[in-house]
């Protein structure tokens, strides 16, 4: 057994191109939290869970009349990546908040529900209506995407007035009629609770943010399922090339595509994903690593294999840092100017994804050839075999595999990736001060540290 050390080394580029400095959009993720594009990694009615969203109008409170109102579609995608349901949501001011629930059905099968207190709007060409509030969709996982279409500058009315607008008044005939000529300014921020009510569980996992998505409206009738991840948007760009910027602690570097699904992707982009997790005994502790790939489905055309059906590799550290699953270089020392995934060959658990959604939990499959239930949310899992199963607790290192060229030649590696760390503790029922018993259960969500790595 190798005692694991590291080092990483990111080649950057000339001090000029690293500066974020540019007063063009470039699409990068959000440190903050707030962004025009949000994308909360996993929803799941299994196992007995329910999700609950919050999505805010983080705009700014300075007071303008009329008071802007922001145009966000929402699209609700089930584990492949396919729209379930799609619909556009009007937030009226400032911290207004719209928010809902999926709960479980029967054969897999799940129902999302909100209240009346925003404008909801559905329907197809001349049919838009307000929404009736639930709506049955064929999937018991998946992730959803809300996209900042557009601020509107007049007064929006009343629901049913913007429903007339789609069906026969001016947006029946001009989508960008009365909007805001930038969506420089329009912010969101949420949160996805999953809860757990019989096991007395709650995880509570924040959007990931994506900011410049778009410096022009892209408002679309409601039930369209344009603009998604794929439809960001730099005008400022010579030649239609969309920019992305990766950002770390050492600066960005700005890159352009021909393609806006590559921008996101780039932004998204992921060498490294590490966390802890647990499969304790005595504090009945499980563990879920759930990775959500948003862009997969947009890469379904072939034309780039590694965005298509991503890879990854995970090995597993004990507490002390040794290396418990998977074999490393000889030296254990990535030399300088090497990636991560480049010198460490990572096995056994090199996994090849069907699926936007994965989770791996760490409990041997009876069947060598078996996809069981993970431990925490009941989804789909790779099986590990028992021979390779880590320590009760410990460290992971999951290596993303791919590798995105930009027009300048910048090298981006590995998959665009979210990770999410679910842990689960069932301790039962501990007697109060008072003598009553009290479930004492509970599980905590950890979002995966994220390392990038970019070379000229």
């Amino acid at each position: 057994m190798n005692v694991r050390t590291r080092q990483y080394a990111m080649p950057w580029l000339m001090s000029g191109m690293l500066a974020c400095v540019s007063p063009l959009a470039a699409v990068e993720l959000s440190p903050s939290g707030e962004g025009d594009a949000l994308i909360f990694p996993i929803w799941a009615t299994t196992n007995g869970h329910l999700s609950v969203l919050n999505v805010v109008d983080s705009q700014s409170r300075e007071i303008t009349y009329p008071v802007p109102s922001q145009a966000v579609k929402l699209l609700v995608r089930d584990a492949h990546g396919q729209v379930q349901f799609s619909a556009n949501i009007y937030l009226r001011n400032a911290e207004d908040t719209w928010a809902a629930s999926i709960v479980s059905l029967s054969n897999g099968r799940s129902r999302l529900a909100s209240s009346d207190d925003n404008c909801v709007l559905v329907g197809g060409p001349g049919a838009v209506a307000p929404w009736a509030g639930s709506v049955d969709l064929d999937a018991d996982h998946g992730f959803i995407e809300l996209i900042v279409m557009a601020t509107v500058e007049s007064a929006i009315g009343s629901c049913t007035g913007l429903a007339t607008r789609w069906n026969t008044g001016t947006w029946s005939q001009d989508p960008a009629a009365g909007l805001h000529e930038s969506n420089r300014e329009a912010v969101l921020r949420g949160t996805l609770n999953l809860v757990n009510v019989p096991k007395g569980t709650s995880y509570t996992i924040p959007a990931t943010a994506l900011r410049e998505f778009s410096d022009i409206p892209q408002h679309t009738r409601p039930g369209a399922v344009r603009p998604d991840l794929a439809s960001t948007y730099d005008s400022g760009t010579p030649n239609n090339r969309t920019r992305s910027r990766v950002c770390d602690s050492r600066g960005c570097v700005t890159s352009s595509w021909a393609q806006p699904r590559h921008a996101v992707a780039a932004a998204l982009l992921v060498e490294e994903l590490n966390g802890e997790y647990t499969r304790s005994l005595s504090l009945a502790g499980k563990s879920d690593l759930v990775f959500s790939y948003p862009m997969r489905h947009h890469f379904l055309d072939g034309s780039d294999q590694s965005l298509e059906k991503p890879r990854m590799s995970l090995v597993t550290f004990d507490r002390t840092g040794m290396l418990i699953g998977g074999e490393s270089c000889s030296t254990c020392v990535c030399p300088p100017a090497v990636p991560l995934g480049a010198c460490f060959t990572f096995l056994p658990w090199n996994l090849s994804f069907q699926e936007s959604v994965v989770a791996v939990s760490f409990l041997p499959a009876s069947d060598s050839s078996a996809v069981l239930p993970s431990e925490v949310l009941g989804i789909d899992r790779m099986h590990l075999p028992p021979s390779q199963l880590p320590p009760d607790e410990g460290t992971f290192v999951s290596a993303q595999s791919g590798t995105l060229v930009s027009n300048e030649g910048h090298v981006h590696t590995g998959s665009p990736v979210i990770g999410v760390v679910l842990q689960q503790f069932l301790n039962g029922n501990l007697i109060g001060a008072d003598g009553v018993p009290q479930r004492a259960n509970y599980g905590v969500a950890v979002p995966m540290t994220a390392r990038t790595h970019v070379a000229p």
